[in-house]
């Protein structure tokens, strides 16, 4: 037996593992069951042996033969590689009733057609004979803009779902503007049970970071927050994105405080990073750098806490698997013409095609290098990952940053001791 090199204590009392996120306040008795573990002695009292028990069954213990690094080598690859479960993130078009200044896609106006529906399925139905899960998210553009195709595809998935016996799940990415009683209706029928909404800020701001295209309208905020409070009575979940940048950071405090006395005070929210002009925005002079943005983050939690919100959506790292979808081989995002990609920051950019809905069933993956770029690059090939205490909640972050040559470390590695005093209430 021995320690777990994922071990990491905060100002002496309170342990954390990045293995198994387990978390514990510490006191004596751990120093002594640590040396116990050191000097290969065997404890002798009831409560050591139930301490060091517990120790292993959190991961701060492990056996004396554990190679960490090959067991999250062996979680990676597979869940990189394995097709019990399949995403498709469908963007029915590409066109926006919004024109946000950050934004990094361009907006195509025009919608997908029956055509390309209808390979949609055929594609799906085959993937249905082989997996056990399938999730749907509906991306855009502005997705409700498309609401026949929606309606359309979620029909069809729906039935073969049911008829082939596997579990079907779905959601939706929209700026919030077209959640009307109608679409609330559509999103009903079509079984999509989560919604995420961008607001940017009070309505002061967030109506100037978050605007209708070609409209006299000015306030989006009011219209969006009415809608949110709509769709939550409904029984359909909401997740708020808030955006920042140098612009906005200051004033979430009464963003907060409307949200908590509209009776969203227990929304799930999060943060979005503004960064410099790159593959994800457009950018401004005034994004900010990664690091920076983690820790200012982590203040802007402790401002929600404050005002009202609720502590139990204050993010925390899990043992992670894979970074995200474009690290599977079993997920794939689709844009109105049919043409796939590996990630949805890449829709519209032909050079990051990796096929197309029509005839991808029939190519060899293998020999697709925009496909298995995806998994060229791991982060057990970077000497930084691998000696570094965040990987297993990290696992090498953003891929498409780590291709091009970016820094691509979770904010985890910023603001951890911040997030566990947060966690143990020790604001």
């Amino acid at each position: 037996m021995k320690e777990s090199n994922y071990n990491k204590l905060y100002k002496r009392r309170i342990l954390f593992n990045s293995m198994t996120c387990a978390l514990a306040v510490v006191d004596k008795d751990y120093f002594e069951a640590i040396n116990i573990v050191k000097n290969c002695e065997t404890p002798t009292t009831p409560s050591m042996i139930k301490l060091i028990d517990n120790m292993k069954r959190a991961g701060f213990l492990i056996g004396g033969a554990d190679d960490e690094i090959s067991r999250l080598k062996y979680r990676y690859y597979k869940n990189c590689f394995r097709e019990d479960s399949f995403y498709l993130t469908i963007a029915p078009t590409l066109d926006c009733n919004f024109r946000c200044p950050y934004c990094y896609e361009k907006h195509i106006p025009g919608e997908m057609t029956i055509e390309i529906q209808n390979s949609i399925l055929e594609f799906l139905y085959r993937q249905m004979s082989q997996v056990k899960r399938l999730h749907v998210e509906w991306y855009g553009g502005e997705p409700l803009l498309a609401p026949r195709a929606i309606r359309y595809l979620s029909e069809k998935i729906n039935l073969e779902a049911q008829r082939a016996n596997i579990i079907y799940s779905a959601s939706m990415v929209s700026n919030g503007y077209l959640l009307n009683k109608v679409n609330i209706k559509l999103l009903q029928d079509c079984q999509i049970k989560r919604v995420q909404v961008t607001i940017d800020g009070p309505p002061n701001i967030h109506n100037l970071r978050r605007k209708l295209k070609g409209a006299s309208i000015k306030d989006t905020f009011t219209r969006i927050l009415a809608n949110i409070q709509e769709v939550i009575s409904c029984g359909i979940k909401v997740k708020l994105r808030i955006n920042i940048d140098t612009t906005n950071m200051g004033d979430l405090d009464e963003l907060f405080s409307i949200l908590v006395k509209s009776g969203l005070g227990e929304i799930p929210f999060y943060f979005g990073c503004v960064e410099k002009s790159s593959d994800f925005c457009m950018g401004s002079e005034d994004y900010l750098e990664y690091e920076e943005f983690a820790k200012i983050s982590t203040a802007l939690y402790r401002t929600a806490i404050r005002t009202g919100m609720q502590k139990k959506y204050i993010p925390f790292p899990y043992p992670k698997r894979v970074f995200c979808g474009a690290c599977r081989k079993a997920s794939l995002v689709i844009d109105p013409k049919g043409n796939l990609y590996k990630c949805w920051h890449d829709i519209g950019n032909a050079e990051e095609i990796v096929g197309n809905i029509i005839d991808f069933s029939q190519q060899d993956e293998s020999e697709n290098p925009n496909f298995i770029k995806w998994f060229q690059k791991s982060p057990f090939e970077n000497k930084e990952c691998i000696q570094c205490y965040y990987l297993p909640i990290c696992m090498g972050g953003c891929p498409k940053k780590r291709m091009n040559g970016k820094k691509s470390c979770e904010r985890w590695r910023y603001i951890m001791e911040e997030l566990i005093a947060i966690k143990m209430n020790r604001l």
